[in-house]
């Protein structure tokens, strides 16, 4: 559901040719989630190292910034894709979503959060205030 893997991933040779490299028509991003999607549906395995190991910056002027909007019509186009790999796991795709969206409602409505969100809106504002300009 979603891409889990960074930019400065490591892998074979031999993974990235089976994976298909990135696509060159998904101009607007996403072409790294649809080569891990090819990558791991060849039954490549995928490692995570849990610990930062690199700074990636991001800038409001970049590409993906600028194409979040449009996120949930490239998540579309992968699903359409990946059509058959997305069906095989369905289910699980499914549950996680339900999960997510259960521990979501239960964060946004403890009074933590709450608190939190009043104590930092000011803050917020002057974000706004300072990148407009």
């Amino acid at each position: 559901m979603y891409n889990n893997c960074c930019g400065a991933a490591l892998f074979r040779r031999r993974c990235w040719e089976e994976g298909g490299g990135f696509d060159e028509k998904l101009k607007e991003g996403h072409e790294d989630w649809d080569f891990w999607i090819s990558v791991t549906s060849k039954g490549w395995l995928v490692h995570t190292i849990n610990e930062p190991l690199y700074y990636y910056r991001i800038s409001y002027d970049s590409r993906n910034f600028k194409n979040n909007k449009r996120h949930a019509e490239h998540v579309r186009n992968l699903v359409k894709k990946h059509k058959e790999i997305y069906i095989k796991y369905i289910e699980e795709v499914v549950y996680l979503e339900e999960v997510a969206r259960r521990n979501a409602y239960e964060v946004e409505n403890s009074e933590a959060y709450k608190i939190g969100k009043v104590l930092i809106k000011p803050l917020s504002f002057l974000k706004k205030i300072i990148i407009l300009k």
